[in-house]
């Protein structure tokens, strides 16, 4: 289909579709970039500022423990064995938590809020040559301390003892070491916030306005959680944290991050962040997508990670997409509801314009013209349209009269035409010479009564012969020949002599008069002949001639 074969209708209702949806689709489109741009924003700088705030909660964590294992290795080469095991008791037994002291405690009697421990210390020991000999625990005094974690960064990697997860600090003191076990489980404590509730009536911290998939948590330098996780249940050594801020904490190469000489790199969310810490989009430990950030502990390589589902943390962007999308559709309806509407009122006026053109065309002048009340441009073709009727009124009278007079001419010149053809059929039929009329091939159109008397059969069955099966065997081909010429040459009257040979085999010589008939493009119409008998004017001069040779 042409677009010149469309309705006018839906012509205009495109036009404004044209023009609504192109616009419409690039403002929406700079819109939710815009909005999408800033929600990611809103939302990692709200993540990246809980993962500062936790880390330094961390960090401050370890400092304290690592000064303490320092002051008590002092006191342990300095004071008397039941001084140091007084203050060792003293520390484990005075960093525990009351339950009575916690803001929420109804929450935590129903196992609403979980507490992982109420403890910071696990033990105390000052060992010496492999054997524990002083204790805060007196039952762990003479015991084989086996072999000593790793505290080369001053502090241990999460490990287990007794089924308890255990931090290990350790402060050379002489001969021996001042070993601090930490309940390692403290650590989810301060990342969670629940430190804040421990603490009596100092405060009071309450995670509020977060999805179910929000979670936080540290993993160590193979990234296993040494922090519960508020996703995954007993998750401490025992469920693997997400791979990419885990690799960028301990700079894997297979990430390609293109660190820029201020140790900074632009994350996939478009952010400038330290090369070293996750700030965007990467697969979670499920595998679903995550929005989050991290921080390095660069001594120890562990990494502390605030993430949630991207799908839940831009639900509601991804909500306002949705919504904009039916409005978009309910728009494009409006409008073209609102531009067949228009078209309508544009399309019908000309409809009817164009339905009185078709009615005067057919000769219908007493058609009523819509619109001559009409003030706009359909009124001013309604006025032409008046006119122009006017005009083929005025015309049609006078072509009426001028018909009238050549149908009276007409009239006199067929009956002029039919009184000359009676009298050429009387000539044609009253003549004893042959009449024939033929086309450019030599077919008969016409002959007259004598062709009988030539060619041995009634005239009415010689039409659609050839003139060349009457024609003399031996004058046949030269006659053929002559006939070609004359048509080449464009003659328009020849005379020519030759034999006929009736059906019966009698043989006449023949006198033709022929005339050719051409039109304006120079194409034979037809061909009139008339031929006379002349055997026996043949015959008295072969005899005359035949004499004339005797005397001589």
């Amino acid at each position: 289909m042409r677009y010149s074969d469309i309705k006018l209708r839906w012509k205009i209702t495109a036009v404004l579709l044209m023009l609504f949806i192109p616009v419409a689709v690039i403002g929406l489109f700079f819109v939710y970039n815009t909005v999408y741009d800033l929600q990611v924003r809103t939302a990692l700088g709200g993540l990246m500022n809980f993962t500062d705030a936790k880390q330094q909660g961390v960090i401050r964590y370890l400092g304290s423990n690592e000064k303490l294992a320092r002051q008590l290795s002092v006191l342990a080469r300095n004071a008397s064995p039941e001084v140091v095991g007084e203050q060792f008791r003293a520390i484990v037994e005075g960093d525990v938590f009351a339950i009575e002291d916690h803001p929420f405690r109804n929450q935590t009697d129903f196992e609403l809020r979980q507490i992982p421990t109420w403890k910071v210390y696990h033990a105390i020991d000052l060992v010496r040559a492999g054997v524990v000999e002083i204790s805060s625990n007196p039952a762990r005094v003479g015991r084989q301390a086996g072999p000593p974690p790793d505290t080369r960064h001053g502090y241990s990697d999460v490990y287990l003892e007794d089924g308890i997860p255990l931090i290990t600090f350790a402060a050379e003191s002489g001969e021996g070491t001042v070993y601090i076990h930490t309940d390692a489980r403290f650590l989810t404590v301060i990342v969670n916030g629940e430190i804040g509730n421990m603490e009596g009536d100092m405060g009071a911290y309450f995670l509020a306005g977060v999805g179910k998939t929000f979670d936080y948590y540290i993993v160590n330098r193979d990234n296993v959680m040494i922090t519960e996780s508020r996703v995954f249940p007993d998750a401490v050594l025992n469920q693997k944290g997400s791979e990419f801020p885990w690799k960028m904490t301990i700079a894997d190469p297979s990430l390609g991050i293109d660190c820029r000489p201020d140790g900074t790199y632009l994350s996939n969310a478009g952010h400038s962040t330290g090369c070293r810490e996750a700030m965007g989009f990467y697969p979670g430990p499920s595998g679903k997508t995550m929005l989050g950030t991290s921080m390095p502990f660069y001594d120890s390589e562990w990494t502390l990670v605030v993430e949630q589902e991207a799908d839940e943390l831009l639900g509601p962007l991804y909500s306002m997409r949705n919504q904009v999308g039916l409005s978009f559709v309910a728009a494009i309806i409006m409008v073209m509801i609102v531009g067949i509407f228009l078209a309508r009122n544009i399309s019908r006026p000309l409809g009817h314009i164009i339905d009185t053109m078709v009615q005067l065309q057919e000769g219908n002048t007493g058609v009523r013209i819509f619109g001559m009340d009409r003030k706009d441009e359909i009124g001013k073709m309604a006025e032409a349209v008046t006119v122009f009727r006017d005009k083929i009124v005025e015309h049609g009278a006078a072509a009426l009269k001028v018909s009238e007079e050549r149908i009276a001419e007409r009239i006199r010149a067929e009956a002029t035409l039919r009184e000359s053809e009676e009298r050429y059929r009387e000539i044609v039929e009253g003549t004893d010479d042959l009449v024939t009329v033929v086309d450019n091939t030599g077919r008969f159109l016409f002959v007259n009564h004598k062709a009988e008397d030539v060619f041995g059969i009634p005239p009415e069955e010689c039409v659609g012969l050839s003139t060349f099966d009457f024609i003399h065997p031996e004058d046949r081909q030269p006659t053929m020949a002559a006939f070609q010429g004359w048509l080449k040459d464009n003659d328009t009257s020849v005379t020519y002599e030759n034999r006929q040979q009736s059906r019966n085999g009698a043989v006449f010589d023949m006198l033709w008069t022929i005339n050719i008939h051409y039109d304006d493009a120079g194409e034979v119409m037809i061909i009139r002949s008339i031929a006379r008998d002349i055997t026996e004017r043949k015959h008295n001069e072969e005899k005359m001639s035949a004499l004339r040779r005797e005397l001589a």
